[in-house]
């Protein structure tokens, strides 16, 4: 009978001994596998996400087209009438102006903004913005908002209202 040579045997036993173990490259194998995949899922729930707040179906989208509207101001603060100037908004822009916009002291305030229109662009709270910044000179301070009309109606949104095209707003500072 021949001899088996002892070092055969225990490569053997070795060869058998690791295929009886899991290995780890297999272990994090599958980990990488289930981290990818979880990953392009969240990722494909972003898109999907970003994707319906851009749609224009969303209610933050106002308009999918360049708008020119107007929407009657009328601002009192403490019970008292103030006249709304011209000229708010414009900076340098008097020929093409992309902003919420006065020409004259006729309480029109002119919406001339580039599709998409987002109903940011288009809330009450800017055109007081842009009037304060002009009016940092004259120290004007509107306070907190105590009312606000709009079309006949109170609306408690306060400055945060979504301006549209021939709304008649009425606004009721403290």
């Amino acid at each position: 009978m021949k001899e088996i040579d002892p070092e055969l045997i225990r490569n053997e036993e070795l060869i058998r001994e690791i295929k009886k173990r899991p290995t780890r490259l297999t272990g994090r194998f599958d980990i990488r596998i289930a981290f990818t995949v979880l990953l392009l899922v969240v990722l494909g729930g972003l898109a999907i996400l970003v994707g319906r707040l851009i749609d224009s179906t969303s209610p933050l989208v106002v308009s999918e087209e360049p708008i020119h509207w107007h929407a009657k101001v009328f601002v009192y603060k403490s019970g008292q009438y103030i006249s709304i100037p011209g000229g708010i908004g414009l900076s340098d822009q008097i020929e093409h102006p992309e902003t919420l916009h006065t020409h004259g002291d006729d309480n029109n305030i002119h919406m001339e903004i580039s599709s998409p229109v987002l109903a940011k662009q288009v809330m009450l709270t800017r055109f007081f913005e842009a009037w304060s910044r002009m009016s940092e000179r004259q120290g004007k301070d509107f306070g907190e908002v105590d009312k606000l009309i709009v079309n006949g109606s109170e609306v408690a949104d306060g400055l945060k209202y979504v301006m549209r095209d021939h709304d008649e707003i009425s606004v009721y500072f403290k």
